[in-house]
């Protein structure tokens, strides 16, 4: 099975959608597919990548495909599957053209951009975007892949008759099967050489993850916890976060990854995330593997795997809310360690990215030669 991936720019600080293709494309290309990945920015693919990679020319105006489209043409002529990523990019629409072009079936992943709450942002550009194209390229699709139930059903709003099928991301878990040491994390961030508690916020700093509200919680804790908001996000943004964190306890150690963002989540007292849309919720599942307890919301799709994998409560976005199940945490360590071991072997006995893997690939079969 000859799969091609298609998303503009590989680089993680974008968000989880990023992260969300590089695993796709890896487990995919470990199952014995034959995968390429087809960006124009291959900053962050990693040097062991299983899978081929294709770096075009463009983007073009308007985020079409522009001097890339010829490539592009012909590599649709010598795949089976076309997989696209994303919602609102004018390329992804020429790569449906194409795919359809070439008797190839295309599928789609929108990694929740068509949940209520992003379509609540900007919707008069999105709800254009969908009336001039948007709407046919979702429903001419082979399938589009959705990753929990609440996704699928805000999703079908907007495209009813979209052949939509849910399937969880496969996640590459071999980095939390043995935690590192306290040491790595207090080498990126000095709160974790402190003997207070750390409340930990691991996630792009944006709005709609409601890091602000977080603040206000470390304003009402005032020295019970060190609250550590790690990520990047949109300079003028995250200056206004500092500035609004100032006598605070909280932390900005900025972006991080590989063994370092393990050691935070393992050694946090819990992880909070009081978010108003998340789709998939990468960081979620990674603080359970690592053993944390999470605090969220129902702004996260998959809230009713949380709650069930032991690990995780669900919360009001409120700071009264996050301040009280804070305290609890800190003053239970024994129930917040056990709930930790809950969601840890929740995760690692549920989370089995073969079996997502299997299932996406026998999608793409299902409709392989269908188009001839």
């Amino acid at each position: 099975m000859r799969v091609l991936h298609y998303e503009p720019a590989i680089r993680l600080e974008l968000g989880g959608v990023v992260r969300a293709v590089l695993d796709i494309a890896s487990e995919q290309a470990h199952a014995g597919a034959d995968v390429t990945l087809v960006t124009h920015d291959a900053t962050d693919i990693p040097n062991n990548f299983p899978g081929k990679i294709k770096v075009i020319p463009g983007p073009g105006i308007l985020g079409r495909l522009g001097p890339g489209l010829r490539a592009a043409a012909s590599m649709c002529e010598h795949v089976d599957a076309v997989h696209l990523h994303g919602m609102w990019s004018l390329a992804n629409l020429q790569w449906a053209d194409l795919a359809i072009r070439a008797e190839r079936p295309y599928f789609i992943s929108p990694h929740g951009m068509l949940d209520d709450w992003c379509m609540a942002q900007k919707s008069l550009k999105k709800k254009m975007f969908l009336r001039f194209g948007g709407r046919k390229w979702l429903e001419r699709a082979s399938g589009v892949h959705l990753t929990a139930t609440a996704e699928e059903q805000q999703s079908r709003t907007w495209a009813p008759a979209m052949r939509s099928f849910v399937c969880p991301l496969p996640m590459d878990l071999a980095p939390f099967q043995e935690l590192p040491p306290k040491a790595i994390a207090a080498s990126a961030e000095a709160a974790y050489a402190e003997p207070r508690p750390i409340v930990l916020f691991l996630s792009r700093l944006h709005e709609k993850k409601r890091p602000d509200l977080l603040i206000e919680v470390a304003r009402e804790l005032k020295n019970e916890a060190t609250i550590v908001l790690a990520g990047d996000g949109d300079p003028t943004y995250v200056e206004s976060l500092k500035k609004q964190a100032r006598g605070t306890t909280v932390r900005f150690p900025g972006f991080v990854r590989g063994e370092t963002k393990v050691a935070m989540y393992a050694h946090a007292t819990c992880f909070a995330l009081p978010t108003s849309q998340e789709n998939f919720g990468y960081v979620l599942f990674e603080a359970l593997a690592a053993g944390v307890p999470v605090l969220t919301t129902k702004g996260a799709d998959t809230w009713p795997e949380m709650q069930a994998s032991g690990g995780g409560v669900i919360l009001e976005p409120t700071v009264d809310s996050f301040c009280q199940a804070i305290r609890q945490r800190i003053a239970s360590p024994e129930e917040s360690n056990q709930m930790g071991a809950s969601g840890r072997r929740w995760a690692l006995e549920t989370l089995d990215a073969q079996a997502a893997t299997r299932r996406l690939l026998d999608h793409y079969m299902n409709h392989h030669g269908s188009m001839h």
